[in-house]
């Protein structure tokens, strides 16, 4: 896959509602954009999706079966916005803060967090919206 897709810079994956394993996504150098939206079964995502290097935008939105977020999250090092929508059994967001000096946008909607990233860490953050859900069903607005 990523010796013919190395190129690709922008990936959208939307209402595939039998996905329930990711390929890995390695190869794929020059990927700036990946969203994964609204694909129903999907219950993680590949480990090695911290090596995207050259990834600035990175959104998750209603992924109702997602567990939990890889720990490799955290090497994203141009990673510069982070969403995560609507992914109600994500509990914490592992090594978020580790190299992501360049994050500048962060939202958290409806996600039950029981542990917050160290947001003091994130120092290009110029816009962060939390609206974290207490438990499926309920949403608190922080």
């Amino acid at each position: 896959m990523g010796n013919r897709l190395g190129t690709l810079r922008e990936l959208t994956l939307r209402e595939l509602n039998e996905l329930q394993e990711m390929p890995d996504l390695i190869g794929l150098t020059a990927l700036g954009s990946l969203t994964i939206e609204d694909c129903g079964k999907l219950r993680a995502l590949p480990r090695g999706i911290g090596e995207l290097g050259a990834l600035k935008e990175f959104t998750l939105r209603g992924l109702k079966k997602l567990q939990e977020m890889p720990d490799t999250i955290g090497r994203m090092t141009a990673l510069e916005s982070l969403t995560l929508d609507r992914c109600r059994k994500v509990r914490t967001l592992p090594g978020v803060n580790l190299h992501l000096s360049r994050l500048q946008k962060l939202w958290i909607l409806e996600v039950p967090l029981e542990d917050m990233p160290c947001i003091e860490a994130l120092t290009a953050l110029h816009e962060l919206r939390l609206d974290v859900a207490d438990y499926p069903g309920s949403c608190v607005v922080v």
